[in-house]
C-alpha cells in the first residue's frame, strides 16, 4: 500500500513551525493537518483524488477534497481549512490553494446548500443517558460539552472559555451566560442562552465531581472545564475535542461538536420557537445566518402545517 506522503510532509512542516505559535494554536494545527492527511489518504485510496503527495496535489484534487469536507463542516471551518492548508502547501512548494481560487473562485461547489445534519435525537438520548450513568470525569466532561451544544446552542470554542459560574441551571429559567462570544479574543455580543432540556441533575453531578477534582488537584482555574495539569487558565480545544471523541466512541456515534449546536437550532425551530429568538439565543450576527444554516424544517412538519392551515380555511369558508 502506498505510503501516506501527505502525513509525512505534514509532520515535517509541523516540526519546522513548532515554537512559532502558542501551544493551543500549534496543537490545533497538528490535529487539523493530521486529520486532513488521513481524509486525503482515504480519498486517494478510493480513487477520488489523484495523489496523496502534497507536492503533486492539483486544483481538481483540492476541489474534490472540498466536496468531501462540505458534507460535515460550515463556512467558518472552511476559512480555517484554507488558512492552514495554504500555509502547508506553500511550505512544500505547491501553490495549489491559490490556483484553486483562481480557477474555481471563492464559491463553494454547487452541491453544497449550507445545511449540515444536526446531532440526531438518538445520539442526544445516548449522551444524556451516559452522562447520568458514568463515574469517569473525562467522560462526564465530554458529555457536558456536548449537552451545552444541543441544550443551549453554545459554540465549542465558547464551551472552552465558560466559567463555572456561567451555567445557571436551577430554577424555571435556566441559562448559560456566554462571556466570550465565538471564543477567546473574538468579537461578538455576550448573551444569555436558555437551556432547553431538563438536564439539571446532570449539572448537579458534574459540579460535585468538579469540586472534588479541583480540590484534589489544587486547581485555581475558574473554568467550567478546568485544566488539571497546569492548574489555571482554560483547557485547549484539543482537550475538548478529545473528550468529545471519548463520548462518541462510547455511544457508538460519529459526529462533530458543532453538530450538537446545530441540533439546538433545529430543535428550537421544530418546537415552534420564533426564528428571531433562536437567532438571538445562538449569538448569530444576523437572522440570515439562522435561516441559511438552521431553518431546515422537516418535510413532514411542513406538510402537516400546510394541510392544517388549508383545513382550517376550508372549515371557516362558506
Amino acid at each position: 500500500m502506498t505510503k501516506n506522503q501527505f502525513l509525512t510532509e505534514a509532520n515535517k512542516y509541523l516540526e519546522r513551525i513548532d515554537g512559532n505559535f502558542s501551544e493551543s494554536t500549534y496543537k490545533e494545527k497538528c490535529r487539523k493537518l493530521r486529520m486532513y492527511a488521513s481524509k486525503i489518504y482515504d480519498l486517494y485510496s478510493e480513487g477520488i483524488v489523484s495523489t496523496c503527495n502534497p507536492r503533486k496535489f492539483t486544483p481538481e484534487d483540492f476541489y474534490q477534497y472540498q466536496l468531501f469536507r462540505m458534507k460535515t463542516v460550515g463556512g467558518a471551518t472552511f476559512k480555517k481549512d484554507y488558512s492552514i492548508l495554504n500555509g502547508f502547501f506553500e511550505f512544500v512548494g505547491n501553490n495549489v490553494v491559490k490556483q484553486y481560487k483562481v480557477i474555481y473562485g471563492n464559491k463553494r461547489p454547487a452541491s453544497f446548500d449550507g445545511r449540515i445534519e444536526p446531532l440526531s435525537d438518538k445520539a442526544i438520548d445516548k449522551v444524556i443517558r451516559l452522562a447520568r450513568e458514568t463515574e469517569k470525569w473525562d467522560v462526564l466532561e465530554g458529555c457536558v460539552a456536548i449537552i451545552l451544544g444541543f441544550a443551549a446552542g453554545i459554540r465549542p470554542q465558547e464551551v472552552r472559555m465558560l466559567h463555572a459560574e456561567d451555567v445557571q441551571y436551577l430554577g424555571d429559567r435556566p441559562y448559560v451566560f456566554v462571556r466570550h462570544p465565538k471564543g477567546e479574543g473574538q468579537w461578538g455580543r455576550q448573551r444569555k442562552a436558555p437551556i432547553s432540556d431538563d438536564v439539571a441533575d446532570i449539572f448537579d453531578r458534574f459540579y460535585r465531581m468538579r469540586e472534588a477534582r479541583v480540590t484534589q488537584w489544587k486547581v485555581t482555574s475558574p473554568a467550567l472545564i478546568p485544566p488539571l495539569m497546569k492548574k489555571s487558565g482554560f483547557v485547549t480545544m484539543e482537550t475538548v475535542n478529545k473528550r468529545k471523541r471519548t463520548v462518541a466512541t462510547l455511544i457508538g456515534e460519529e459526529f462533530e461538536l458543532k453538530d450538537a449546536r446545530r441540533a439546538y437550532g433545529q430543535r428550537m425551530l421544530d418546537r415552534g420557537v420564533p426564528i428571531e429568538a433562536v437567532s438571538y439565543a445562538m449569538g448569530h450576527d444576523s437572522i440570515k445566518t439562522t435561516q441559511k444554516y438552521y431553518a431546515n424544517y422537516r418535510e413532514k412538519d411542513v406538510l402537516d402545517n400546510i394541510y392544517d392551515v388549508i383545513k382550517g380555511r376550508q372549515e371557516v369558508m362558506p
